[in-house]
């Protein structure tokens, strides 16, 4: 069963069965994999007029493989854990979509009052990750 640690945000590496080393280390290089080429696809037509061609539609579904294999994985990975686990992952999902909620709402109302683009895919990525980082601390400090 993994052990967490690092005040919430991490587990410990010796804890994992070799089974659960694999999945977890093989779910997060492909999730990387995955936003690697998401970052790439969308540099890669930067400033090109949209048109719907083979080439723009293999870039763009190329990070879904990874993406759907690497979900797959680390929810294996998740589920196999014990009860403790699966609870401080909830909490932590949870906080990271209320981050992203907290960004999203007040900025597309902002976008309708003001009538220009206030929000972009980073303002939500930052508000999921302080909160993802801040409902880790809070579970820790509540569970552990």
């Amino acid at each position: 069963m993994a052990e967490i640690t690092a005040g919430g945000l991490w587990v410990r590496w010796s804890s994992l069965t070799r089974r659960d080393k694999w999945e977890f280390a093989l779910s997060m290089g492909m999730l990387f994999t995955s936003g690697f080429l998401t970052g790439f696809a969308a540099g890669w037509f930067k400033g090109e007029p949209a048109a719907v061609t083979s080439d723009r539609i293999l870039v763009g579904l190329a990070p879904m493989l990874p993406l759907v294999l690497g979900g797959w994985l680390y929810l294996r990975f998740v589920l196999r854990q014990d009860e403790l686990f699966r609870l401080f992952h909830l909490i932590t999902s949870l906080w990271t979509l209320v981050g992203a909620m907290l960004v999203i709402l007040p900025g597309m109302t902002l976008e309708r009052v003001l009538g220009m683009p206030v929000v972009s895919v980073h303002h939500v990525l930052y508000g999921a990750a302080l909160f993802s980082i801040l409902g880790g601390i809070w579970a820790s400090r509540r569970y552990l």
